[in-house]
């Protein structure tokens, strides 16, 4: 039988790549390296930035103290005002716009409402922990 026929010539790889054989990967699995793959709990490495907790917070006391009664979206300008007043940091993907230099400078209303609601949802998350069971 030729080598082809029994599943093919290895792959060549260049000098100095650190490609694990076979072998290896099942061993860094067995020796207790990090690894993500075949995690049944679910708690693998999230991507993206983690979240802010502080700054939530920050935010969640400033939209209660400018809109005590919860209805902050009528009152948007004054919450971005504040916001700038407070030197919260506004997303940082604002910045692509030149004319954008905090909360309030922001053109489009529904984004600004969309990273405050973002923040608030964070900022709930660490006011509610999650329950311990007994057991």
């Amino acid at each position: 039988m030729t080598p082809a026929a029994a599943g093919g010539f290895p792959k060549p790889t260049q000098a100095g790549t650190n490609e694990p054989s076979v072998d290896e990967s099942a061993a860094s699995t067995e020796a207790g390296l990090p690894t993500n793959a075949g995690r049944s709990d679910g708690q693998g490495r999230k991507r993206g930035p983690k979240p802010d907790h502080e700054g939530a917070e920050r935010v969640a006391e400033i939209v209660a103290r400018v809109a005590p009664d919860g209805d902050w979206r009528g009152k948007l300008d004054d919450v971005c005002e504040a916001l700038d007043e407070a030197k919260i940091p506004f997303p940082r993907t604002w910045r692509r716009d030149k004319h954008c230099r905090g909360w309030a400078d922001h053109p489009e209303k529904a984004m600004a409402i969309k990273a405050i609601e973002y923040r608030l949802g964070i900022a709930k998350q660490e006011s509610n922990p999650t329950p311990e069971t007994l057991s």
